[in-house]
């Protein structure tokens, strides 16, 4: 959370810089930035009456809100200073105000409304980002607030050196203004472009974090006692010292962090990594992973990290591939599982694939012989005999403080084929003083124990899992069903389903994907109920659809995968854009009323607002750059939104300068 907050600072620093560079004051620039601390008193009133805290989510919404609550101060200051000749008093800064309310106001709407659908996301996503939403809503709505009345009354003065624009640029909106296909072309490549970069980027659900820590599940074979278990992981944790990168390990066995009933042979680890490190987490897990099977074979791990085991615990399936069997026939079943499993193990980038079949352990018959029935000794005597050798007897409790813990007293007896024969030797009584070997008494022997069963919607299933290393979740899943269906035969009567972090994936893009047609048709409201225009309205979201291009370009150029992240990021890009066209319709259609042509109109709105364009683009991207370069660990949950925000600015300053002009004269010439 310190990495968030960090950002959080540096980034509103380099906002501040960015806007006093461009308006060439010092004093502007700080008059713009007047409205983040109030932004941020009012947001933490608020975020305290719903009862929320400040954690990585809610410090995130600040974070990414710092450029679009600076956008609104910016187009107030520079409007000021623009028209500084007549609003160097009280009555001149109102009639300012009064010119640029409606178009403050509906442009902010135009940001506010995209996050209402948030509201209604549930699942992990709905946990992650609901707050994140709540959060920017909160400062957002108290920018506006703090813009309309608070900073009219710093007085801004126009500084000469940076009013104008070069002639090139001039020259280059006079043409796309004269020429409608300009905008109409811009737009067509764009959106083709993200089409291709859409299908080149790699898919998952939350971004890949390192947190500074990992988990390592361990399972010695079925049956394995916890004394043998504990034996055979004390040489695992020969390797796990071996590794320079851990800086301390905690082990429990017999217990999990999960939410499961844990049998004897199984448990995990807690590895604590070092903070200044070469190797990332998942390098070290790799390499630990090839040293343990090598020095353990008959000891199967399993890797993860902290977030991702919590979030798979909390969605049934820790790990990220699930791969579901269903039949009735349980041995039929349990072999097309482990043929998956075989699938999957030769599938690259999947690591730590578990068919699924667990085996309980050996079971341990007595059969009473005719013997025991001429002696007249019942069956239950044969268990009592047995008893303090296998489960041992009841012998209390022990009381230290508030916690009680049962105790039970077992005989001591040999490991393997050598402590069934010692059972044999166990005496029954069959007569007063008298007792008889139990072996004369019953056959004893050793089963290889039978699988555990589950259940899913009443039908057998056993459920093949696996982890990633080095590959995107979409892309394994792609492959994985691929290969299944071409390898692996079905009888009839069984099906497979796929479940993991892959199923909470699609769950969670479904969401997204109503939120995003929810942001979408609230965005086109608000422009309809601004403009009453749909041809106006259509120019402007054809610029949002063009926008997209810029966010998958950095998540590509950035490394990052499409994710529920980076969608939420997609989704803020549809409020951005039409926040900026806003202004620039509203100059347009200021100056059609004035009776000038359409194309003039549109020049000259695009010559009017470039400066602010420039300015909230520029500043929106320094305020994200430290979140978007992914400084600290705490950051990374929220690098693809920044990413997906910052090229979506970058794209969508040419769009609005250049196509938006374009499209605004086409339409003025059929209206």
């Amino acid at each position: 959370m310190g990495s968030v907050r960090d950002s959080l600072v540096v980034g509103a620093l380099l906002a501040i810089l960015v806007v006093a560079l461009f308006l060439g004051s010092l004093r502007l620039g700080l008059a713009s930035a007047i409205v983040l601390p109030g932004s941020v008193a009012l947001t933490l009133f608020g975020l305290t009456l719903a009862h929320q805290s400040l954690n990585l989510m809610t410090l995130g919404g600040f974070a990414a809100a710092v450029g679009l609550v600076l956008d609104d101060a910016i187009v107030v200051v520079e409007h000021l200073a623009h028209d500084a000749a007549r609003t160097r008093d009280v009555r001149g800064r109102a009639m300012a105000m009064a010119e640029i309310f409606p178009s403050l106001v509906g442009s902010s709407i135009c940001t506010i409304v995209i996050f209402i659908p948030f509201m209604f996301l549930d699942g992990v996503t709905g946990a992650f980002f609901k707050v994140l939403a709540l959060s920017m809503t909160l400062m957002l709505s108290a920018s506006l607030l703090l813009c309309v009345a608070v900073l009219p009354l710093v007085n801004p003065q126009a500084n000469p050196r940076v009013i104008g624009m070069p002639g090139r640029f001039a020259r280059s909106v006079r043409f796309a203004s004269a020429r409608p296909w300009v905008g109409a072309m811009m737009v067509a490549v764009l959106v083709g472009s993200a089409a291709l970069m859409f299908r080149a980027l790699g898919t998952g659900f939350l971004p890949p974090i390192d947190e500074g820590s990992l988990i390592v599940d361990f399972f010695t074979p079925p049956g394995t006692s916890v004394t043998e278990t504990d034996r055979m992981m004390r040489e695992v944790e020969q390797q796990i010292d071996a590794t320079p990168e851990i800086d301390a390990w905690s082990r429990r066995t017999g217990d999990q962090l999960g939410f499961f009933l844990t049998e004897p042979n199984h448990g995990d680890y807690v590895l604590r990594l070092r903070n200044h490190r070469r190797r990332s987490a998942d390098e070290i897990a790799d390499d630990l992973r090839k040293r343990i099977e090598a020095s353990q074979p008959g000891v199967t791990i399993e890797f993860g990290q902290l977030v991702e085991d919590l979030i798979g615990d909390l969605t049934t399936t820790p790990q990220p591939i699930e791969v579901r069997v269903y039949g009735e026939d349980r041995k039929l079943t349990e072999a097309r599982a482990r043929a998956i499993a075989a699938i999957l193990g030769h599938i690259k980038g999947v690591v730590d694939v578990k068919s699924g079949v667990v085996v309980s352990g050996p079971d341990l018959v007595v059969l009473p012989a005719a013997s025991a029935a001429r002696l007249g000794v019942p069956s239950v005597a044969l268990t009592h005999a047995i008893e303090p050798a296998v489960s041992g007897l009841d012998a209390g409790t022990i009381v230290r403080g508030t916690h009680a813990w049962p105790m039970r007293v077992t005989a001591l007896r040999a490991a393997g084929p050598a402590g069934v024969r010692s059972l044999a030797e166990l005496p029954v009584a069959v007569a007063p003083g008298r007792t008889v070997r139990l072996g004369d008494l019953a056959t004893l022997r050793v089963d290889p124990g039978e699988t555990e069963l589950s259940r899913d919607d009443l039908r057998t299933v056993v459920s093949v899992t696996a982890r990633l290393s080095g590959r995107d979740l979409g892309s394994t899943m792609v492959e994985i069903q691929r290969r299944l269906r071409r390898d692996l035969p079905l009888p009839v009567g069984m099906s497979l389903g796929y479940g993991g972090l892959w199923a909470e994936q699609q769950s969670s893009f479904r969401g997204l994907a109503g939120v995003l047609l929810g942001a979408t048709l609230a965005v086109t409201l608000t422009l309809l109920f601004g403009f009453r225009s749909w041809r106006l309205t259509g120019a402007v979201l054809l610029t949002v659809a063009g926008s997209l291009a810029g966010v998958f370009a950095a998540l590509l150029v950035g490394g990052a995968t499409f994710n529920v992240s980076s969608f939420v990021g997609a989704i803020m890009m549809v409020g951005i854009v039409a926040e900026n066209a806003y202004f620039l319709v509203a100059a347009y259609r200021a100056g059609r009323a004035e009776g000038i042509s359409s194309a003039d109109a549109a020049e000259h709105a695009a010559l009017r607002r470039a400066r602010p364009v420039l300015m909230t683009t520029a500043a929106g991207v320094a305020a994200l750059a430290p979140l978007a370069l992914g400084f600290g660990a705490g950051s990374a949950l929220l690098r693809p939104l920044a990413l997906a925000v910052v090229g979506g600015f970058v794209t969508s300053a040419p769009l609005l300068l250049i196509a938006l002009p374009s499209l605004l004269a086409f339409a003025g010439r059929r209206e």
